[in-house]
């Protein structure tokens, strides 16, 4: 999952964790979050995920997540998507591995805004890389680096940028 983008002089303006989209949710059960929200689309972006009976719906999903009885809200939006709230990344996880409702093929999606924090950092030397940059930052501080993106107009070679930092949990918790 580590993701990098080069901006064609050699500087990196992008960088993903490798940790995977669902381990990332399990750790971030030890950072105290309030939610985790999550999507289901259909994967044919044009149709919805259709809004037949409730009870057949309620009663599929049930038996597909273990931990159902973790779910806080599942509800509707105006788009076709099916939208599930939970506290527990366990259960979190388990909506993650839906490949199917209703005999309806689904993507998952997490909405990251809850549960990540993000800081802009100046002055970052443009000759270090952001592998270096994020395992610096995480062996002197407590907390995970998700992303950093650093911003670098296109055909320039500036000697530092900014860099967007996110990081798993929220600013308001204690670390």
């Amino acid at each position: 999952m580590a993701n990098k983008m080069d901006t064609g002089n050699g500087n990196m303006k992008y960088f993903r964790s490798p940790t995977s989209e669902k381990e990332l949710l399990l750790r971030v059960g030890k950072r105290k979050i309030t939610e985790v929200n999550i999507f289901l689309e259909n994967k044919q972006k044009p149709s919805a995920i259709p809004k037949t009976n409730p009870q057949l719906l309620y009663t599929e999903i049930k038996g597909k997540i273990p931990r159902f009885d973790q779910i806080s809200k599942m509800s509707f939006t105006r788009n076709g998507k099916l939208r599930f709230a939970t506290s527990d990344p366990v259960c979190a996880v388990q909506i993650l591995y839906l490949e199917q409702i209703l005999n309806v093929s689904v993507n998952t999606s997490v909405i990251w805004e809850g549960i990540t924090s993000r800081f802009l950092l100046y002055e970052i030397p443009t000759n270090e890389s952001l592998e270096e940059l994020s395992t610096e930052l995480q062996s002197s501080n407590n907390f995970e680096i998700v992303e950093i993106r650093r911003f670098i107009k296109s055909g320039t070679s500036p000697e530092v940028s900014l860099a967007l930092i996110t990081i798993l949990g929220t600013v308001c918790q204690k670390m």
